[in-house]
């Protein structure tokens, strides 16, 4: 009998996924999709953009996650996806801006996760592994901890 989750590489008697730090000393970081299922973590950065893969059909079910810390300003992280395929979208359910576009960003400076996974040969979905709202007093802060597309 197997285990009942095998995601990621077995080790010590475990399965674990891949983790792996953005550096802060580059701007932009290419993702493949040979490394489907990592996990990334993005320390404090300025002005970082992370590029999606090309996907197709042969590539459904791609998928990356992402640990954003804490961020000095907001929309400092970006993620891309049509760098390779201009009508390549990024599908969020809940965006306050439009419900897709060609990447997206940190909306706010709070610490969050975002996972995508390629659903189609032009769309990855998106799924916001934190809340996006807090209580707050302002409308301003209505999207605390949220990913929002078309910035």
């Amino acid at each position: 009998m197997g285990y009942p989750n095998k995601l990621g590489h077995y080790r010590d008697g475990l399965y674990r996924r891949s983790v792996k730090e953005i550096s802060t000393a580059t701007t932009s970081v290419q993702l493949y999709a040979k490394d489907s299922g990592m996990t990334y973590f993005v320390p404090t950065w300025t002005t970082g953009t992370i590029v999606l893969p090309k996907i197709s059909s042969k590539w459904l079910g791609v998928e990356f996650t992402f640990f954003v810390e804490e961020q000095a300003t907001s929309n400092d992280v970006s993620i891309n996806a049509d760098d390779y395929d201009s009508s390549c979208k990024i599908k969020l359910p809940y965006s306050s801006i439009v419900d897709e576009s060609t990447g997206c960003s940190l909306g706010s400076t709070f610490a969050t996760g975002l996972r995508l996974t390629a659903v189609s040969s032009i769309a990855w979905m998106g799924q916001p592994l934190t809340a996006n709202s807090y209580s707050f007093s302002s409308a301003a802060s209505d999207n605390v901890g949220g990913w929002v597309v078309g910035v």
